[in-house]
């Protein structure tokens, strides 16, 4: 037994027992005072390599080490993904809460025409050829609602009612590139199509400070008048109320989409207020260029917009046309999904949206569910509008992934004597659920890799969740408000395999989303 002989020292154990080590505020677990420890220098902490000769710091030490270092770069990498992708992250952020569509919501909240007696039939087989007997026939068409093409005289009625809206900032050579290609596809018949050009310049002296702008602006009037284009360019000076708060969005320049929004509703009030004789307006920003029948396409499909109800727009843009995908470019589709990106807009809608015009996004806002109120999007499989605003507002890996990958249309479509028969709402519902209805359903979405078919395919992904699928086949897979881009019904479909064959990309709780009529197959 261990006996004390002096105050504060002790004989030793005895062999074999443990020895204590004793423990005091004024000295470290090694033993050591704080005297003789060394002090934490400013390059390094304590626990510090040891000098020849010393101990090595414990294996606990050790990884504290690592893990000191690797938590900056772990948080810096998670910042700035967030900064780069706000733009998807703010749409998973705003649309999270909501649940998918289903095809009997969109129904119900949609304004619907009588029925259609149209079997169902493939798009293919309902989509008419365009040929010369058809071009001469055109006058005798009718324009009603998928009743063929609108004659003639009602195209030239259509052009002198129509508009072009364009917006611009900061980018003056942005603004060269889309103005050419206005110039270049435009019909260059007086009356037809009249072009306006609105520059944002809600700063105080943005006009001096992108007169670069206001240059190209100014030049472009001669080329318009050689062009036989009707011109006009306007500049919006209201001064930014500074009346968001950017913390609340602390990854996004949040003024700069107030601007955005601001100036959308400025040009639009003017153009519409200043203009009655204007039914619609099709939408363009300075970086986009035209494929050679845009405008063609977009005053072919007018008819459509005008009298059916159960339309929102229509696009010249397809989220996922990329070349991988590519498809028919007389082809057009309904789409849940909101494109944007060169698009219709009618005198009817716009009075319904302008007393509640937002603050914010106003993109996101049109596809609120609130907004679009179950009515369809026309897009095209192959794009009619070239994106190259690499750089702006909306900057986001998106664009190198996916928007600077959509191929646009380099051969014009004879829009004016085709026949949309088969976009009529219930003509395009049979048709497309009949072919869900007899696609192949594969058991493992990598089949799509992997595997070929004679016709349409179908696979399933987790609900809320399309991303492993979209990426095997290049689709983009974020959504707003439960809607995925390009779906229809709660559906993606793109372009598969060629010669015409689709893949349906379709959601796990299919029997609570899809009409109670459509039944999949058992999977292979």
């Amino acid at each position: 037994m261990a006996t004390t002989d002096i105050v504060g020292a002790t004989a030793p154990p005895s062999a074999g027992a443990p020895r204590r080590r004793r423990r005091s505020k004024n000295y470290g677990d090694d033993g050591t005072s704080p005297a003789s420890r060394r002090a934490p220098s400013f390059s390094g902490d304590r626990r510090r390599p040891p000098v020849a000769g010393g101990s090595a710091p414990p294996a606990a030490g050790a990884w504290r080490w690592v893990l000191r270092l690797l938590l900056p770069i772990a948080v810096a990498v998670l910042v700035v993904r967030i900064a780069v992708k706000g733009g998807r992250l703010l749409g998973y952020w705003r649309g999270k809460t909501a649940a998918p569509v289903t095809a009997a919501e969109a129904v119900a909240s949609a304004s619907t025409l009588p029925p259609s007696p149209a079997p169902a039939l493939s798009i293919d087989a309902m989509r008419s050829d365009v040929s010369d007997s058809a071009l001469s026939n055109v006058g005798d068409s009718s324009s009603a609602v998928g009743g063929g093409h609108p004659p003639l005289g009602r195209l030239a009625h259509i052009e002198a009612t129509t508009a072009v809206l364009l917006f611009t900032h900061s980018r003056a050579d942005y603004l060269t590139r889309s103005l050419s290609s206005v110039a270049a596809v435009h019909p260059h018949r007086a009356g037809a199509l009249p072009l306006f050009v609105s520059q944002d310049a809600q700063g105080e002296g943005d006009l001096d400070t992108y007169a670069n702008v206001t240059a190209v602006v100014t030049a472009f009037e001669a080329t318009a008048a050689a062009a036989n284009i009707t011109y006009t360019h306007w500049a919006h000076t209201s001064p930014y109320p500074a009346d968001v708060d950017p913390s609340d969005y602390w990854f996004l320049n949040v003024v700069a989409y107030r601007k955005i929004t601001r100036h959308y509703e400025y040009a639009l009030r003017r153009l519409f207020g200043e203009h009655p004789s204007f039914e619609r307006v099709i939408i363009l920003e300075d970086d986009m260029e035209l494929a050679p029948d845009a405008f063609d396409y977009w005053v072919a499909t007018a008819p459509l917009l005008d009298a059916d109800p159960t339309l929102y727009c229509v696009s010249g843009w397809n989220d996922n046309g990329k070349p991988s995908l590519g498809g028919d470019p007389a082809a057009l589709h309904r789409t849940d999904w909101f494109p944007g990106l060169g698009w219709t807009l009618t005198r009817r809608l716009y009075g319904e949206l302008a007393p509640k015009w937002p603050k914010l996004f106003w993109d996101d806002w049109m596809r609120h569910p609130d907004q679009r109120r179950g009515r369809h999007a026309i897009r095209p499989e192959v794009s009619r509008v070239a994106n190259f605003g690499e750089a702006g507002a909306s900057a986001s890996f998106d664009y190198k992934a996916h928007i600077s990958k959509v191929v646009t249309a380099t051969e014009g479509v004879a829009w004016a004597a085709a026949d949309f028969a088969y976009l009529a709402p219930d003509v395009y519902a049979a048709a497309f659920w009949a072919r869900l209805r007899a696609a192949t359903l594969w058991r493992y979405t990598n089949y799509l890799r992997s595997r070929t078919a004679d016709g349409d395919v179908a696979v399933r992904f987790p609900p809320g969740n399309i991303e492993p699928v979209a990426k095997r086949v290049g689709a983009m897979s974020d959504h707003r408000h439960g809607v995925w881009r390009t779906s229809y019904g709660g559906v993606v479909v793109v372009p598969w395999g060629g010669e015409g064959r689709w893949a349906f990309l379709v959601p796990r709780n299919w029997q609570e989303v899809l009409p109670p009529d459509v039944q999949l197959q058992e999977p292979t």
